[in-house]
Parts: structure tokens; sequence; C-alpha cells
């Protein structure tokens, strides 16, 4: 993978198989970098207190208040922010190789989905990782949150429905993102092969933890 960000030092990482979910704990003042293994990709995030899972990423509130601030829009972000009531800043985004996200959706690929858009039953889905990558920390299928639909090259057309193009993610893109509190993260290395959110091919995430030296 890329190299570490100047004065930090790896201190853990894994690969979430394409495909697949995985969830991890990322400690407070740690940066979590996570990459596009072959590029062409995307990936859904969730984002919660590791403390109070009732705190948790809110994707509307992230792209308002970043607009707000001027440090974001719909397709780019510069902190990921938690809502209601707390609405506190929960990762800061350090360094974006991609800048082609779809902020303020917080929707994820499902069964229900597959069936309405692809007629196709028995689908693996970001929903059905998610939720088996957070059921061990007691979290149910119900409490999924919003995702940050990391890489994903969609948005809002002038018709107002949702459009889906190939994403721009390159081999070894990444985002590093400084957790402001302890957070437990869970990330579905998306299944969708059927559209052209993954190019029509699922692929790996790598995830690397930094602390300072």
């Amino acid at each position: 993978m890329t190299a570490a960000p100047n004065g930090l030092v790896l201190e853990n990482e894994l690969l979430i198989e394409a495909g697949k979910g995985a969830a991890f704990t990322i400690p407070k003042d740690r940066v979590c970098r996570i990459v596009a293994m072959e590029g062409a990709q995307c990936l859904d995030a969730v984002f919660l207190n590791a403390a109070d899972h009732r705190e948790r990423f809110h994707a509307w509130f992230s792209y308002s208040f970043n607009c707000k601030l001027g440090t974001g829009n719909a397709f780019y972000c510069g902190t990921l922010f938690s809502g209601p009531p707390w609405e506190r800043a929960m990762l800061t985004v350090l360094e974006d190789t991609v800048k082609q996200h779809f902020v303020p959706c917080g929707g994820r690929c499902s069964p229900m989905i597959y069936r309405l858009r692809d007629g196709v039953d028995e689908h693996a889905s970001c929903q059905q990782n998610l939720a088996e990558a957070l059921a061990p920390y007691g979290i149910g299928a119900h409490e999924v949150p919003d995702v940050f639909n990391m890489f994903m090259h969609a948005g809002i057309g002038p018709d107002g429905l949702i459009y889906i193009r190939p994403p721009k993610s390159r081999k070894g893109d990444y985002m590093d993102l400084r957790a402001e509190m302890d957070v437990l993260c869970a990330i579905s290395a998306c299944p969708d092969d059927k559209s052209t959110c993954n190019d029509h091919r699922p692929k790996p995430v790598g995830v690397r933890i930094f602390r300072c030296r």
C-alpha cells in the first residue's frame, strides 16, 4: 500500500475481501487510511461513537455543515459529523486523492434494490455486509446507520433522479481520516456487480491505522 503519512507509524492493517464487510475501531487521534486496492471501485462505510453507539455519522448534516463551512459539497467533505443532538466532528479528512463521493445520500445497496433494479433475488448487499460486521457489537440490522458512499460517482441529475457513473478511483487511491473520538467503523467492499458503481466488478478494500511516533 501507500507510504505512511509524515510523522506517523503503522499500527494495524487489514484487507477486506471484494464483496465482503468488516468492522474495527479507530482510537481517538489515530489516522485511518482507506485504500482502493484495484481502483474503479466504491465502498460503503459507517462510523459510530465507540463509547455510545447512538451517536453516528449523519450524511445529510455532514453535507449541510460542510457546505456552510465552505469545506465541501455533494461530492467531497472535509469533516464527517454526527447527527442531532450531538452534531460533532467524528472524523477529519486529512487527505483525499479522489474527492468524488456521494456525500448527502446515506443509502446503500440492499436486497430490495437488486430486486427492483435488476430482478435478482438473494444477491449480497452492503446492508447485509454491514449488519453482519456490526452484529458482534450488539447493533441490529435495523440499526445500521447512514453510510458514507466513499469513492462513489453518483449524484442527482436535472430530472431529480439519482445517476450512477463509473468510479473515478484508481489503484492505490485513498482517504486519510483522523478520528476525533474513539470510532467504531464498519466497511462493505461493495458487492454490486450489476451496475457501473464498481465498474461491474467488486474489488477489495485496504485499511491501515496509523499512530504518532
